[in-house]
């Protein structure tokens, strides 16, 4: 386990499965923490410094793909992995190649989520786009409190 916990913000719109998923990544060492939907997760992340967010592709409000063009006109720095229910492996190979994000399918996870997290958080060393913030342990957070 790690001594300092990385910050995961996991954007869906099935908060039970983000739950579920943040529980598992905390057991593993990291503090995630789940917004419902794109329009909520884009706000956390301008809030709040995350590593990584793992991101839903399909979601009514903001899809993943407009929450990642959002994130980069808005030059949030944060590594973003593409999830979805949708196991097409052209779907896999356009988002990977052309777009230049990683992409697991729901079915895959959480099995190779850590692994993508892990080298999500390498590419994030080697760009060099600020420290990587901290949290403390034990929290599990979802869309934080209103100001």
């Amino acid at each position: 386990m790690r001594r300092t916990r990385i910050p995961i913000a996991l954007i869906d719109d099935d908060r039970l499965w983000a739950e579920t998923l943040a529980e598992f990544l905390d057991e593993k060492g990291f503090a995630a923490h789940c917004a419902e939907g794109g329009v909520r997760g884009l706000a956390l992340l301008e809030k709040t410094p995350f590593s990584v967010a793992v991101v839903d592709l399909h979601m009514p409000d903001m899809d993943g793909l407009e929450l990642v063009r959002q994130v980069r006109r808005r030059r949030i720095p944060v590594e973003v992995i593409l999830i979805s229910n949708d196991d097409d492996p052209f779907l896999a190979q356009r988002l990977t190649q052309e777009e230049g994000l990683p992409f697991l399918s729901k079915s895959a996870v959480p099995r190779l989520l850590v692994q993508t997290v892990e080298q999500a958080l390498k590419a994030r060393e080697r760009s060099a786009a600020r420290p990587t913030p901290s949290c403390r342990p034990g929290s599990i957070r979802c869309d934080p409190p209103p100001s």
